[in-house]
C-alpha cells in the first residue's frame, strides 16, 4: 500500500503527468465548446429548412432521403500549380418511390436486409 501511495504522489507531482491532465482537460473543453456548436447549427438549420414529410422517403438503419434531386459531377479546374477550383456539372434527376423490403428498424430482419444491400468482403 505504501508503495502505492508513494507511486501515485510521484505522478501527482510529476509536471508531465500534470501538464498531460491539463492537456486533456483543455482537449475536453474544446470538443465541448465544438459540439455546442455543432448543435447550434444543426437547430439554427433545422429551424430554417423543416423537414417536409412529403418530399421524403425513409430508408434502412433509420435513414432519411429525399424523394427528388440532381446528380451532379464535382470537377477540379486547374487555374495555376498551386490553385484548383471546383465545378459541379448536373448530369442528371433521380427519384425515389420507396425501398423494398422490411424498412421497420424496430424489427431484428432489419440488420439482415442492410447486409443484403452492402455485402462486405469477406
Amino acid at each position: 500500500d505504501d508503495d502505492d501511495d508513494d507511486d501515485n504522489k510521484r505522478q501527482n507531482n510529476n509536471p508531465l503527468s500534470l501538464l498531460q491532465r491539463v492537456s486533456a482537460v483543455r482537449t475536453m473543453v474544446l470538443t465541448k465548446e465544438k459540439k455546442g456548436m455543432l448543435e447550434r447549427k444543426l437547430a439554427k438549420y433545422t429551424r430554417k429548412n423543416p423537414l417536409d414529410q412529403n418530399n421524403i422517403v425513409r430508408g434502412p438503419n433509420n435513414l432519411v432521403f429525399a424523394k427528388e434531386g440532381y446528380i451532379t459531377v464535382k470537377r477540379f479546374i486547374r487555374l495555376s500549380i498551386l490553385r484548383t477550383r471546383e465545378e459541379y456539372h448536373c448530369i442528371g434527376k433521380f427519384t425515389i418511390k420507396e425501398f423494398t423490403g422490411n424498412n421497420n428498424n424496430n424489427d431484428d430482419d432489419s440488420e439482415d436486409e442492410t447486409k443484403n444491400m452492402f455485402p462486405q468482403d469477406t
